[in-house]
């Protein structure tokens, strides 16, 4: 986290403390965060709930990788709206597809219309995630 936000040499820099992304002061010391977060439990790694903005007690919380994969925005260089859904230039057609929770990606069809593609990544959110909170997905 702190290395993320603070250093540039990190390989993710760019997209944490070079897009303006910071962290709570006081969880530059380690106890303070161990304090507002609690030790790491196993297979969870740490996550902001809104991806816009930093990392602070009330916007982090333990998650495992497919429920941050759940959580993450468009790709950077993706022209959809929405996040599982790409144009596909060769095809000249919008592809969707969704994360699993076994972690596999499942194609969800490829569509003339990215109206189209978009509906059926949203009907695949509510088939296959509704066990997250809808606040929690990105829309």
């Amino acid at each position: 986290m702190i290395g993320r936000c603070k250093n540039p040499s990190q390989s993710k820099y760019e997209n944490y403390g070079g897009s303006g992304i910071t962290y709570c002061t006081e969880w530059a010391v380690y106890s303070n965060f161990l304090r507002d977060m609690g030790e790491r439990p196993e297979g969870k790694t740490l996550d902001r709930k809104d991806n816009s903005k930093g990392y602070y007690k009330e916007n982090c919380r333990w998650a495992t990788r497919w429920e941050q994969d759940t959580n993450k925005g468009p790709r950077s260089g993706n022209i959809s709206k929405k996040t599982g859904v790409n144009f596909n230039k060769n095809l000249r057609r919008w592809i969707a597809r969704i994360r699993l929770k076994d972690g596999s990606d499942m194609y969800l069809g490829c569509f003339k219309e990215e109206d189209s593609a978009i509906a059926a990544r949203v009907a695949a959110e509510d088939k296959y995630w509704k066990e997250i909170a809808s606040e929690e997905r990105l829309l």
